[in-house]
């Protein structure tokens, strides 16, 4: 599993950065974290989330990471794209 906090672009990029991953899309699952690094419960569930990833591929369910890409995006730091996959996609984050 690639994690990336840093996941970060200018706005007039943002549409483009998504057309992309909708193209590689066609090829492996695209998977998308919403993660809050100030939220204690969010950082229990990306724990949790990586652990749970770890044991599967160790057990060969996920046996070529090549077929995945994965990105933990701050909601906070990374907030235009956070909030333009909330828009086209409906992928929000809420806190508890």
């Amino acid at each position: 599993m690639t994690k990336r906090n840093d996941f970060t672009c200018a706005a007039d990029e943002i549409a483009h950065v998504l057309d992309d991953l909708e193209v590689q899309s066609k090829s492996k699952g695209v998977l998308f974290f919403k993660h809050s690094a100030r939220c204690p419960i969010s950082c229990a569930a990306l724990d949790q989330f990586q652990a749970d990833w770890d044991k599967a591929s160790s057990k060969g369910l996920f046996h070529d990471a090549r077929y995945f890409l994965i990105d933990v995006l701050d909601v906070k730091g990374a907030r235009l794209i956070s909030n333009a996959l909330a828009d086209r996609y409906g992928i929000t984050h809420a806190s508890p």
